[in-house]
C-alpha cells in the first residue's frame, strides 16, 4: 500500500512538474511573442534591402569592369592602329601618336569611373539600420 502511496506521489509531482513546465513555457512564448514577431519584420525588411542594395552593388561592380573591359580592349585592339594612323596619315611623330591615343582612352576610363564610383559611395541597409536604431531606443526607454 505504502508502495502504492509513494508511486502514486511520485506520478503526481511529474505531473505538476509538466503542468508547471508547460505554463512556464506559454508565459515565455506570450512574453516573448512580440519580440519574435520584431525580429521577423526586421529580417524580412533586411532581406528586402539586403537584395535591392546588392542589385546596386553588383551593377556598379558590374559596370566598372565593363568599362576596364573595354579600356584593355580599345587598348589592344585599336591603339596600335590609331598609333599607325596619326603616325602615317597625319605625318605626326610616334611619341605624339602614342600620346594622343593614350589619352583618348584615359578620358574613357575617367568618364566611367566618374559616372560608376557614386554608386559604391552609397550607404547600403540604411533603412533596417534605422529601424534596428528605433527598436534600441525603445527597448531602452521601457
Amino acid at each position: 500500500m505504502e508502495e502504492k502511496n509513494k508511486e502514486q506521489e511520485n506520478n503526481e509531482s511529474k505531473n505538476n512538474f509538466k503542468d508547471n513546465i508547460t505554463s512556464l513555457l506559454d508565459i515565455i512564448n506570450t512574453t516573448f511573442a512580440p519580440l519574435k514577431a520584431l525580429i521577423k519584420i526586421h529580417y524580412k525588411l533586411a532581406v528586402k534591402e539586403l537584395k535591392r542594395d546588392s542589385r546596386r552593388f553588383f551593377s556598379a561592380i558590374f559596370s566598372i569592369l565593363t568599362g576596364l573591359f573595354f579600356l584593355g580592349s580599345v587598348w589592344i585592339l585599336l591603339n596600335v592602329l590609331a598609333i599607325l594612323a596619326f603616325y602615317e596619315f597625319l605625318q605626326l611623330k610616334l611619341f605624339y601618336s602614342v600620346l594622343i591615343v593614350s589619352g583618348i582612352n584615359l578620358f574613357f576610363a575617367i568618364i566611367l569611373f566618374l559616372i560608376n564610383i557614386p554608386k559604391l559611395k552609397k550607404p547600403m541597409l540604411s533603412e533596417t539600420k534605422k529601424i534596428i536604431k528605433e527598436t534600441i531606443q525603445e527597448l531602452e526607454n521601457k
